[in-house]
């Protein structure tokens, strides 16, 4: 995988990890989410994803 996707993932933790430690009812679909993107991300071609983000910068 390359750093911009290691880093993408990285920050989708972090942000999962908060959202499970507030124990609140209403994170539980922006929790369900974030899974959902993780796992999308993680089944993308990192080049695919490099340069999606390339694109957007442009």
């Amino acid at each position: 995988m390359t750093i911009q996707l290691d880093d993408l993932l990285e920050s989708l933790d972090r942000a999962l990890s908060a959202l499970k430690a507030q124990s609140e009812s209403r994170h539980k679909g922006d929790i369900e989410n974030l899974v959902r993107i993780k796992r999308i991300l993680e089944g993308l071609d990192p080049d695919e994803i490099d340069a999606l983000l390339e694109d957007e910068d442009e």
